[in-house]
């Protein structure tokens, strides 16, 4: 695999699907991005912790088609601290090299066959169209509302029916 991107537009995309990594999870994998490439211009990132998957494309120029994994935290460290425009990112066995003008970063990662089948089909019975603001609101008063523990702050919705509990209250909205 080998492509150029733009270093933001890499940068965002990874910190747009770093929100599902596990950081110290049972599978070591599941703290890293699949990085794939989607055509000749298109590069799909997806993250997953089994509760959360996040996909996102980013424009790129590919060279060489594959897929691979690498680890969500260590890219956006190193891509936040290149100056340069357009990066250059090609996987060699089991090592990505990342290569800007001044700068050249390896990087060991796991074979994307170790990462877990993440579903992007949803079906269209699957899916409603909200408002933006008015489901942020709810979201933000159900959140606040949830208790510090993290084994029980769960927030569960059903048709914009939102509800929260510490055992003890039942916050609805």
């Amino acid at each position: 695999m080998k492509f150029v991107a733009n270093k933001d537009d890499l940068l965002n995309g990874i910190k747009i699907v770093e929100r599902a990594t596990v950081v110290k999870g049972l599978q070591p994998v599941l703290a890293n991005v699949l990085i794939e490439t989607a055509g000749t211009n298109q590069i799909k990132l997806t993250a997953t912790d089994f509760d959360l998957s996040i996909i996102t494309l980013i424009n790129a120029n590919v060279e060489t088609e594959g897929k691979f994994t690498l680890p969500a935290k260590k890219l956006v460290e190193i891509l936040s601290r290149l100056n340069d425009e357009l990066i250059n990112l090609e996987l060699n066995g089991s090592t990505a090299t990342i290569t800007s003008k001044k700068s050249k970063f390896d990087i060991i990662g796991i074979s994307a066959n170790e990462f877990p089948q993440v579903e992007e089909n949803i079906a269209e019975t699957d899916c409603m169209e909200i408002e933006t603001r008015p489901f942020t609101k709810a979201i933000r008063e159900v959140v606040s509302a949830a208790p510090s523990v993290a084994a029980i702050s769960r927030i569960f919705w059903k048709w914009l029916l939102l509800t929260v509990t510490d055992l003890q209250e039942l916050e609805k909205l």
